[in-house]
């Protein structure tokens, strides 16, 4: 029988972001599965917590029993410092990468960079959660390391009906690295066709930001074409994926993307600057693009709300793409728990 399995949550694990809801869905996957996993929930200014946050956290840590294994999320592990290494010495760790931390942030300070890479050398392993972000961690860390790669999974899904060509759809938490200001420069070059864009995503995540990107949308002239609908989740996400037409995201960087894999699995057309989950995904199904190249975006964008047989066939392609199960995942998880124990 296989060993509790113990999981470091950085704060609350019912946050709406891809990050949060991998963890949980493998979790919940782990467990039906008949493996026992424990999720401890570290509240902290993470991913770098004052030093009372570390001393807390560390006490908490240690109530764990001697020998069981953890998975740190990638989020929260670099930022425990000195304190990893009385864990290290108890436990084999296992870290969940979603993303490399300055290029999420775009904090690039020596001190970030180091304290990352520190974080995932000193484990006996590591998981990330797209190949992309596999292939940064290798090239930083050394092939060396112990890692493995588990894509999100997907749930079945019905088709999204649509919105008759004109409803474009967001999914991302509003952040710069989200890259909605150049997705709306995108869309203003298209002001002659006629579309909606909702944005779904958490507005409270960079304040500034979502008052800036309200600032843009007046100066644009785009106020009553852009939506922002707030974090949604269940019954109201779902019903954005069904009346969309097109999903456009304009992020930065993006590690994996799930809300671009929920709208392909439901035959969404995707427009895109570079994610992980689009890497190994036809252009027959998803259209990506350079980040800031905004008049190449718009361009895309505008083809396919004015050719409804390009949205027909680009919708079909995405309906066809394989995507692995949340059982797949766990799966995938629970191998790499153990195969990391018997090399402890």
């Amino acid at each position: 029988m296989s060993p509790t399995l113990h999981w470091l949550s950085p704060g609350d694990p019912n946050q709406k972001t891809g990050g949060f809801i991998y963890n949980l869905r493998v979790i919940e996957a782990m467990r039906s599965a008949g493996r026992e996993v424990v999720l401890h929930c570290l509240e902290g200014d993470w991913p770098f917590p004052d030093e009372a946050t570390i001393e807390r956290v560390a006490m908490q840590l240690q109530a764990i029993p001697v020998g069981e294994p953890l998975v740190a999320d990638g989020l929260l592990w670099p930022g425990l410092g000195q304190a990893r290494t009385p864990v290290l010495a108890q436990h084999a760790v296992l870290v969940l990468v979603h993303s490399l931390i300055d290029m999420e942030a775009g904090d690039d300070t020596t001190r970030t960079i180091q304290e990352e890479l520190a974080g995932i050398r000193e484990a006996d392993a590591w998981i990330a959660t797209s190949q992309r972000t596999a292939a940064l961690v290798r090239r930083r860390v050394g092939s060396q390391s112990m890692g493995a790669v588990a894509i999100p999974g997907c749930d079945p899904a019905p088709r999204s009906r649509g919105s008759g060509g004109t409803r474009l759809l967001c999914v991302a938490t509003i952040t710069r690295r989200k890259g909605h200001a150049g997705l709306l420069e995108a869309l203003a070059s298209i002001v002659h066709l006629d579309w909606t864009l909702d944005c779904a995503g958490a507005t409270d995540r960079e304040p500034e930001c979502t008052r800036a990107l309200l600032a843009t949308i007046d100066k644009l002239g785009l106020r009553g074409r852009v939506n922002l609908l707030g974090g949604l989740s269940g019954d109201a996400l779902e019903a954005a994926y069904t009346r969309a037409d097109v999903l456009v995201h304009g992020a930065s960087f993006e590690g994996f993307g799930m809300g671009l894999a929920e709208a392909l699995i439901r035959g969404i057309p995707v427009v895109s600057t570079p994610a992980g989950c689009l890497d190994d995904v036809s252009a027959s199904a998803a259209v990506v693009v350079e980040s800031g190249a905004w008049v190449a975006f718009g361009a895309a964008v505008g083809r396919l709300l004015e050719d409804a047989e390009h949205r027909r066939a680009m919708s079909n392609a995405a309906r066809a793409l394989p995507w692995p199960t949340w059982s797949d995942v766990a799966a995938r998880f629970g191998d790499e728990v153990d195969r990391m124990g018997a090399t402890r």
